[in-house]
Formats: C-alpha cells, sequence, structure tokens
C-alpha cells in the first residue's frame, strides 16, 4: 500500500451535507440526547419517528442554513519508521524534522504496541473540526435560557465531529484503494496511546490553524468538538489496552 501523495490537503470547506450520512444517529439519540429510557424496541422506533427524528431534522437544517456547524479537515500522508516503541515520522517539505512518537506496549499477550501497526513506512493522520459558530450559537441560546437547545445543539456538535472525522477517514481510505472499512483511528489521550502531550507533534505536522483549530497549553484541541487521529490501515490494527 503507497499514498498518493506526502504532505498534506486541506478541506476547507466540506459541507453539512457530506457527513450527514456519517452522523450515527442511535448514538445521538439514545446516548448524546438521552432520549432511552427504558423503552420496548417498538416504543422507541415509534418514539424516533414522532418525536426525535422532527427535532433532528429542524436543528441539522438550522445548522446547515446558517452554517453553525461547519465541518473542515486537514489529513497528511508522512513518511515513518518503527524504533522499537516508537514512530519516526518525518515532516514534508524544506527543512524536513523528525518527531518522535512514543507509545506503551502491552504487558500480556499478544504485546501489542501501536508502533507495530505500521509497516508500510508511511503513517496517516488527520484533524478535523466543526468550527468556532456552534460555540458561539451555544453561548447565545444559553443567554437567552434555552438550555433545552443549548443540549440538544452540544450532542449534534460532538456527533457531527465525529462524521467529519469519519468522512475524512473514507476520503483517505479511498485514496489508498484499501478495502470497506479498513482502517484504525488511534487518538491521543485514549488507551492504545495515552500521552496527550504527543498531540502537539500531529498538530505541528498537519499545521493545525489552517482550519481554525488551537492547541491549549494541557494540549487540549480548540475549539471544543474538534479530533485528531493517526490512522493505521494494517489487517491487525485494532484498539487495545496496555
Amino acid at each position: 500500500m503507497k499514498p498518493p501523495f506526502f504532505g498534506t490537503k486541506v478541506l476547507d470547506n466540506v459541507g453539512f451535507h457530506k457527513i450527514a450520512k456519517f452522523i450515527d444517529q442511535d448514538a445521538l439519540f439514545a446516548s448524546r440526547w438521552q432520549f432511552k429510557k427504558g423503552q420496548s424496541q417498538n416504543e422507541w422506533r415509534q418514539f424516533i419517528k414522532t418525536s426525535v427524528l422532527p427535532l433532528f431534522e429542524r436543528l441539522i437544517t438550522r445548522c446547515d442554513a446558517n452554517d453553525i456547524i461547519a465541518p473542515k479537515a486537514v489529513y497528511g500522508y508522512f513518511e515513518c519508521r518503527k524504533q522499537e516503541n516508537a514512530l519516526l515520522v518525518t515532516s514534508a517539505g524544506k527543512g524536513d524534522k523528525i518527531y518522535r512518537f512514543e507509545f506503551p506496549r502491552q504487558r500480556q499477550s499478544p504485546n501489542l504496541c501501536v508502533s507495530d501497526l505500521f509497516p508500510d513506512g508511511f503513517i496517516t493522520m488527520q484533524l478535523v473540526t466543526v468550527g468556532q459558530n456552534v460555540i458561539e450559537e451555544g453561548a447565545r441560546l444559553f443567554q437567552d435560557k434555552k438550555y433545552a437547545e443549548v443540549f440538544y445543539l452540544k450532542g449534534l456538535a460532538a456527533e457531527c465531529a465525529e462524521a467529519t472525522a469519519g468522512y475524512c477517514h473514507e476520503l483517505i481510505r479511498k485514496e489508498l484503494n484499501a478495502d470497506q472499512g479498513r482502517g484504525c483511528r488511534f487518538s491521543f489521550g485514549y488507551p492504545s496511546a495515552p500521552n496527550l502531550m504527543e498531540q502537539e507533534k500531529l498538530y505541528a505536522l498537519l499545521e493545525g490553524g489552517r482550519i481554525g483549530v488551537g492547541l491549549t497549553e494541557t494540549f487540549q484541541l480548540v475549539p471544543e468538538y474538534s479530533t485528531s487521529a493517526i490512522i493505521s490501515f494494517s489487517p491487525e490494527a485494532k484498539h487495545f489496552r496496555p
């Protein structure tokens, strides 16, 4: 497997319609919006049809029409090589710089480490956001004491950030001619890649400021509802706990 280029590409105006099919409605309705309250399957399906879907459709129409949720992404392919539990990643362009990413190894069999999952000499990274407008809209609704609308908007924004990550992942998969559904995303701060400080290196490689994303002193992405990941397309790639 070979990448189509080395370097980065900015998707400055993804468009709400492109991420719509990646929105996990089950997760949004049941978990983020907390509508699932022990109903039977038939009751749940009927409730979604009569109450939840109309709310969802009204909200996404308003968010799309007013650019409240504005998905953007930057992704890239970089040369990398494994060094024990680390990956040495080379920036693209003039003044190539090597960034060292460290990962823990499982203590128990099969003793996996994220660094094992990049055998092809390259690594893929992505950074996505739904923008600042949704934060400002949430603040405005809060000022107007429309607390339920704030809750629904925040849930939708979080799910749209995941949907944008899914859209970008799918685009990368197609560029690599990888099989449907292939590729595992690893985000810093989670068990397989727990060191959130490594976010700073990913951010530098992708130059996240180009899509309006910043990084705090504690290595959190801002604005809220922004996510990042490295992606392995190895058939053995999976999430695990060290």
